[in-house]
């Protein structure tokens, strides 16, 4: 499929029916997403026997404990690399990730050859808003996952626009009871563990541009992990969001939301999230925390990711380097989007955004025309 088309279902087809219930009775559906909701919710009913044999499965796959090497965490917000930066990282043979296929059905890997081949009849080739290459065995980051296991996942804001800051205030700052909290952990550790199962290697490599705010926590959960920030000039990186959530959003939403709450939504949430990174991020050991730019790693990614290997370390970076090596060449044919800016949407984020601008010295990107 080369043209991305509103499904009839929504992703929350991949959630317990229990999850659903709950996500479900918290929020508002409009109308007009009435059936295409409560049928996806009805089909997770049916789907419940295999829900309950992963889970069985699982809990006796992981009474041990721990399984594999720290995860590394890619943080970063969208648009800033991070899509590129993960799929780099883990042509790694040694990395284990969390699949597209998982990043819908989390709760479906142990029958996986039954939900794969459904999946693939209504998934496109290419991610709408940047015609990133999609593929139910490539990497994605996992929040949809999340979402689909436990009902405080930022992701959900995808379906309920209109509540995106109390997704956020709930999913990200953790204003939850305790309970919640510790059920959250419990839900995204076995996240993790399951896609090192699945794709079986050492070391996880988790990409998601919500764990950006959630570094004190994922620190509790995973004390000896490591972490990337990759970050990019902020006014591409509005412009990009708006273009990519302007395109995605009707795919996904159960509410409605119009253009200009979308700007409001990118403005409110780069601003919570970078703020709770450069808060947060001195709480890293050193030695475990990496950061650089995407325009660093586009013009050197060989010195950028060498470094990286010898920083953590990783392993054997000139074994590994011919793999990523063969993957950016693949993408040299990347075509990137052309952006213009409005006065008004340039001044807001000069005023809201100024503290990033500074924190990694960007100015006005050249290229991006101003209109009035």
């Amino acid at each position: 499929m080369s043209e991305f088309k509103i499904p009839p279902i929504s992703t929350i087809i991949g959630g317990t029916f229990a999850n659903n219930v709950t996500l479900l009775s918290r929020n508002d559906v409009d109308l007009k997403y009435a059936l295409k909701t409560y049928s996806t919710a009805f089909l997770t009913l049916l789907f419940s026997p295999f829900h309950w044999y992963e889970r069985w499965y699982f809990d006796r796959l992981f009474s041990s404990g721990h399984i594999g090497k720290p995860p590394l965490f890619i943080l970063g917000h969208w648009r800033s690399g991070t899509t590129h930066l993960h799929n780099i990282l883990c042509q790694d043979p040694s990395a284990s990730f969390l699949t597209t296929y998982q990043s819908v059905f989390p709760n479906n890997l142990k029958t996986k050859s039954i939900f794969k081949t459904f999946m693939h009849a209504n998934m496109p080739d290419k991610r709408p808003g940047d015609n990133v290459k999609l593929g139910i065995n490539l990497p994605q980051e996992d929040e949809f996952a999340l979402g689909n296991m436990n009902p405080h996942a930022y992701y959900n804001f995808f379906y309920f626009p209109r509540e995106y800051a109390r997704h956020f205030d709930e999913a990200v700052r953790f204003n939850i009871n305790p309970k919640a909290k510790d059920q959250w952990k419990k839900d995204y550790r076995r996240l993790v563990y399951k896609a090192s199962w699945d794709t079986g290697g050492s070391y996880p490599i988790i990409k998601n541009p919500v764990n950006t705010g959630r570094i004190s926590t994922l620190l509790e959960m995973f004390p000896k992990a490591n972490f990337i920030h990759i970050h990019r000039n902020p006014v591409i990186v509005y412009l990009s969001t708006k273009n990519f959530f302007t395109k995605l959003m009707p795919t996904l939403q159960l509410q409605n939301f119009d253009q200009p709450q979308i700007e409001e939504m990118i403005i409110d949430v780069y601003d919570w999230l970078m703020h709770a990174l450069l808060k947060e991020r001195s709480s890293i050991p050193e030695a475990r925390y990496y950061e650089f730019s995407f325009e660093k790693l586009e013009q050197s990614p060989k010195a950028v990711l060498g470094q990286m290997y010898k920083q953590f370390p990783l392993g054997d970076f000139e074994t590994v380097w011919p793999h990523f090596e063969a993957y950016l060449n693949k993408q040299q044919s990347y075509q990137k989007n052309r952006h213009a800016i409005r006065r008004r949407e340039l001044d807001i984020i000069l005023d809201r955004w100024a503290f990033c601008m500074e924190e990694f010295g960007y100015r006005l990107p050249k290229g991006v025309e101003v209109l009035d």
